[in-house]
């Protein structure tokens, strides 16, 4: 028999439930013995790291907005370029049938000036004396200016005293190459006369008062300064309906009821370029500005009001100047380089005719050595002129818009040339033709040639 059958019943299930207790105390312990074990390495491996379990990345967002560069627009001295044209507008100049365009017109007070030769500095407009000024001395403009006998007086500051100049003491420059670059220019001539506009119309300008001119080797510059006379100052900002109208290289400038400064009457300027102040049809005043053909370029630049023509000249032609009151303009010559073939040579210019009505004799060129009037009568085909109508002889006449002492346009046609050189003769008046070269008037010689 065993131990466990001589025990008695009741110390038996005594012993049982003691085993039931220690077992269950006991099996937790073995089972965390065993879990520690198993988390510590075997012999030559490296723990297992378990990094923490990262969640979605970040993004590093940046709402900065893009960096803005407002820097002024590149120039010198402060001359602020002027916004580019916009697109051609539909409504045209109607006398010239001109697409027109129109440009902002920006820039800051700018109205240094030059000294151009020795020459006192008055008191006041039309005095006489005063201390002398230096050639090339910088002077400024004060905006101020007087008519006195037909001179345009300007206001000036030498910085150390205010007093008076005439225009053609000064050498304006304020607007030159190194202050400005010469603007970008088309590859030719306008096709068609094109009206340039300002942007801005809200000054009182009634006319061009003074005027400068700058010559690179690729560009050629004239500044036209606005202003009133009337009102005695240079003007800040343009008037309402301006227009300066590019013909080809030649330009007008339109404002109606202008009253442009005596010296533009007839101003020569450089590369043989003139400026003259001259009525159109109606009675219109016009400033004419003339230097040949060319690719232009037209801006405004406020305070002062200028009109900038930047251009470059495209061929020889120039217009034709004489003391007998009649000048020829460079489109004629022009136009009679390639007419040979018979077309049609357009003739225009501007002439100062008492009874508005002035004559014309045409021959063939004088030979070399030879003088005026020894050429053969030539009888071309005249065209043009209302009270005439269309004739062909050696001998027409030509009216201009208006008659009387100031100046005037005129134009008229010649058809029925062959290649070669002819001599013509613009005279100022006479009714019974033909006209005699020792009048007053001027002679031209037309080289005509035959564009095959």
């Amino acid at each position: 028999m065993s131990d466990f059958d001589r025990v008695s019943p009741s110390d038996r299930g005594r012993v049982i439930r003691i085993a039931i207790v220690v077992t269950a105390m006991v099996i937790p312990v073995i089972a965390l013995l065993f879990a520690v074990r198993s988390e510590q390495p075997t012999s030559g491996q490296t723990a297992a790291t378990t990094a923490p379990e990262a969640g979605p990345a970040a993004t590093s967002v940046t709402s900065t907005a893009p960096t803005e560069t407002s820097a002024p627009a590149a120039s010198t001295e402060a001359e602020a370029p002027t916004s580019s044209s916009t697109d051609a507008a539909d409504d045209a100049t109607a006398e010239s049938g001109a697409e027109t365009t129109t440009s902002d017109s920006v820039g800051p007070l700018n109205t240094s000036a030059v000294v151009a030769r020795t020459t006192p500095l008055a008191s006041e407009a039309g005095a006489n004396g005063g201390d002398a000024l230096e050639p090339g001395q910088e002077l400024a403009l004060t905006g101020d200016i007087v008519v006195v006998d037909d001179h345009t007086w300007f206001g000036v500051n030498t910085g150390s005293a205010l007093g008076w100049v005439t225009a053609s003491d000064l050498a304006l420059a304020t607007t030159s190459f190194d202050r400005r670059p010469c603007a970008e220019l088309p590859d030719g001539v306008a096709p068609n006369p094109l009206a340039y506009r300002p942007g801005t119309t809200d000054g009182d300008a009634t006319g061009v008062v003074a005027i400068e001119t700058h010559t690179a080797a690729d560009c050629r510059r004239v500044v036209m300064v606005l202003g009133s006379l009337a009102d005695g100052v240079i003007a800040d900002a343009f008037p309402a309906d301006l227009d300066v109208i590019d013909f080809g290289g030649p330009v007008r400038v339109d404002l109606p009821g202008a009253v442009h400064a005596p010296e533009f009457t007839l101003l020569e300027i450089e590369d043989n370029g003139v400026v003259l102040s001259a009525t159109r049809e109606g009675g219109e005043t016009s400033l004419f500005v003339d230097s040949g053909a060319a690719s232009v370029n037209v801006s405004f630049l406020a305070n002062p009001a200028r009109i900038v023509v930047d251009s470059l000249s495209l061929d020889d032609a120039r217009p034709a100047l004489s003391d007998g009151g009649v000048i020829l303009a460079s489109s004629t010559f022009a136009d009679a380089a390639d007419a040979g073939d018979g077309s049609m040579v357009v003739v225009k210019g501007w002439a100062r005719l008492p009874g508005g009505l002035g004559q014309i004799a045409f021959r063939n060129a004088p030979d070399e050595g030879r003088p005026p009037e020894s050429g053969l009568a030539y009888d071309a085909v005249f065209s043009g002129t209302s009270s005439v109508g269309t004739v062909q002889r050696s001998w027409y006449f030509y009216r201009t818009a208006t008659s009387g002492d100031q100046w005037s346009e005129f134009s008229f046609e010649i058809s029925g040339l062959v290649a070669g050189d002819y001599e013509m003769f613009l005279g100022l008046g006479g009714v019974e033709p033909p006209a005699d070269i020792d009048e007053p008037g001027i002679i031209a010689i037309l080289n005509v040639a035959d564009p095959s």
